[in-house]
Parts: structure tokens; sequence; C-alpha cells
């Protein structure tokens, strides 16, 4: 459990190296003070993800280092009850001339754990880590992404009670996200808090309950996910240089565009087949105040998480249908379905042409299960053709 109760950070900025020893000679102060907060206050409950979202300097890291006990507030409280693990920085608490296995017992110790409990977790943790032989490696050899293998393995293998990231995340390739993800998920069902700083918000909005907005070291939203990142969004999107707290709840209450109904096309009730045709109707509402031409996108996921397939009509230069004053319409078809057996479910987000701005986002819609006779394995059915000789026989796996 994690409670901050009115929280201030002021840090001191002196102009020069010998700024600090003029004053405090002449006892006139020669600084200026910057808040890097002001007055934060928030709870988050045990076993609860909590997000942090803001722009670069609105104080997210430094909040964090207060959280993990690494950084004292100027005013205010803070109480967190239980063991932390934190991963703040990459590579802060490791020596980079130790090998990474070397490493992970300086950890551990600092963690304070014993050499005999670290013995037994050390095999655990490698494999987690998917390291290899590379643990032998010294770390300064380390990429960033494995650093990230070896601290986060490292961290959450001691069972924390309060887990704090910021933005490490963002450094390791798609297929350790997920492990990463997964293990957190993991911790939270066995009560583990987790508090997770990122620019990725579709991560915070899809893994955490509850988010903090913070802007210019003061709490902008506070609420559930989906809307504090929604009131963000619309944040980013006017590119305002201040920002009013009426202002934002109004802009937090008035989307200019939303997804308005996904319908996929079931011929009958059961699962699909590999090979069959698959349709997903699409409709989306765009106010008078939406610059740009309207686009939509669609994401084929795997219940697990994984992204099978992305397509939009700004990638494909397809116009949407108007079905009326603001209102578009799509049909996506899929003639020949490739997906192999298992379960799935659509994203759709609407966008504009440029493709590069999300204004709202439909996710886990229309889940759907695949079957499939043959011994194919994997996530696609795709058309082989195997060679002997100077012949060649053709396998059609697609029809």
């Amino acid at each position: 459990m994690i409670r901050a109760l009115q929280i201030s950070k002021v840090y001191k900025s002196y102009p020069g190296p010998f700024a600090l020893l003029r004053e405090l000679g002449s006892g006139r102060p020669s600084h200026r003070r910057f808040a890097a907060l002001k007055s934060v206050d928030f709870q988050v409950r045990r076993g609860e993800s909590f997000g942090i979202v803001g722009n670069n300097g609105a104080g997210k890291t430094t909040l964090l280092k207060i959280l993990a006990g690494t950084c004292a507030p100027t005013s205010g409280d803070v109480q967190v009850r239980g063991r932390v693990a934190a991963l703040l920085e990459l590579g802060v608490g490791f020596d980079p001339e130790f090998t990474g296995r070397r490493n992970l017992y300086f950890g551990g110790a600092l963690a304070g754990f014993s050499r005999e409990e670290i013995v037994r977790r050390e095999s655990g943790i490698i494999e987690f880590s998917g390291l290899g032989d590379e643990i032998d490696r010294p770390l300064k050899t380390y990429s960033a992404g494995m650093m990230l293998r070896l601290a986060f393995s490292l961290a959450t293998d001691f069972e924390p009670d309060v887990l704090i990231l910021d933005e490490v995340l963002a450094v390791g390739d798609g297929e350790f996200q997920s492990r990463c993800l997964n293990r957190i998920q993991d911790l939270r069902d066995r009560g583990c808090t987790a508090v997770l700083c990122s620019h990725a918000l579709h991560q915070v909005e899809t893994f955490c309950s509850r988010a903090l907005w913070l802007h210019r070291g003061r709490v902008q939203a506070m609420g559930s996910s989906r809307d504090v990142v929604g009131r963000y969004r619309d944040f980013c999107r006017t590119g305002s240089r201040e920002w009013d707290p009426l202002q934002a709840r109004e802009a937090g209450s008035r989307k200019i565009c939303w997804v308005e109904e996904v319908r996929l096309e079931r011929p009958r009730t059961g699962p699909f087949r590999t090979g069959e045709s698959l349709e997903l109707d699409v409709s989306a509402r765009f106010l008078p105040e939406f610059r740009g031409t309207p686009g939509l996108g669609v994401a084929v996921v795997r219940d697990d998480g994984v992204v099978v397939y992305v397509t939009s009509t700004v990638f494909d230069g397809v116009p949407l249908r108007e079905a009326g004053p603001g209102e578009y319409h799509a049909r996506v078809v899929f003639p020949r379905l490739a997906l192999l057996e298992g379960r799935y479910y659509f994203n759709v987000v609407a966008t504009d042409t440029a493709g590069l701005q999300s204004y709202d986002l439909a996710e886990k819609k229309e889940p759907f299960a695949v079957t499939h006779g043959g011994s194919d394995s994997g996530l696609l059915r795709l058309a082989v053709e195997w060679g002997r000789g100077q012949e060649t026989e053709t396998r059609r796996s697609g029809e």
C-alpha cells in the first residue's frame, strides 16, 4: 500500500560552482528555487496497478524516487508498506566491470538477501532473463535491453510488495515486454502493488486500473486510467502551453471523434475455421471540430496480447464511406482467414490521414475463436512449396 500526503519537492539551482560558497559566506541567497512537485496527494491500494503520465519535466521521476525512498520530499509525508523493488534507471546499483552473474549476487545482497537465498534463485533468474551464456559477460558489454532483462528478472524474482517502474520497459523487445507484463500480473495477483510510469499510453490504459496525470508538478487528473489517459491525449493534441483545470474538465468530457460500433459478421454460431471468410463492420463519428480526413485502423490481437496484424484505411489509401453528417463506415474483409487455432479480438482506432494520432481506441471488441483441423502450428497458415531435386511438389496450405 502507498499513501502520499501533500508531497512537495523543491530543488535549489545555483548559477555557478562557487555560488553555494558565496551564499554560505554572505548569508544572502544566490540560488533559484524550482518546485518539481506541488502538493501531490494520492493513495494506491494493495494489489493495484497504478499509472503515472505526463510530459517530460512534469515531475514523474521525482515522484517515483520519493516513493522508492531514494529522494526525500521537501514537505509532506509518504507511507510505503512492504519490500520495495524499483527500476528507475538501467544500470543503477550494478558494477559495469562485473559479469551479469556477479552483479546478480551483488544486487541481491544490496536488496538484503543472503547468499544462500540468491544461490537458490539464481537459475530461475537467469532462465527468465533469457541471457543464457551472456550472463558471464561483463555488464559493460551489455546492451540496454540486456541490462533490462537482468535488472527486471532480479527485482521481480524476490517477490516485492511494491514494484516501481520508470519507463524501463520501453527498451525491451516485444517478447520480453510481454513476459514482463505477465510477471507483473502474477505479482499483482499475489498482492503486489505496481506503479508504472510510461509514455506508452496504451500500456498504461490497458494494464493499470487507475492513473494520475502530472503537469508541472501538480496533479491535473486522477481516476480510471482510460479517463485520465483520454484527458492527457486531449491536452497533447491541443498543444496547449498553459493548462486550465476548468478547460480540462470540459475537454475531458467532449471528444471530437469516437468509434461507435464494431460488429463481426458471423455466418453461424461457433468458431470460424481457418481459410473461411471473415467480415468486420466498423463505424465512427467525427465532429465538425475534427481537422483532417477521417481514418480507421484495425488490429487483430490474440487473447494473450500478441498483435497478429494491423491495417488501416490510411495505410491502404481507402477513403471511408460517409453514411451521414459526421458518420463514417468501413468494412474489413479477410477473404481467406489465415489464422490458426486460437482466440482473438479486434482493437479499432479512429485516426486521421497522417495516421500519427489516435483520437479514440476501442479495445477487445468482438472476441472470436478459430479452429483448424490440420497439423500446422503457429499463428498463421501460409502457402508452402517443398522442393525435391528438380521436381517441385506444391502444398497449397492456404486452400
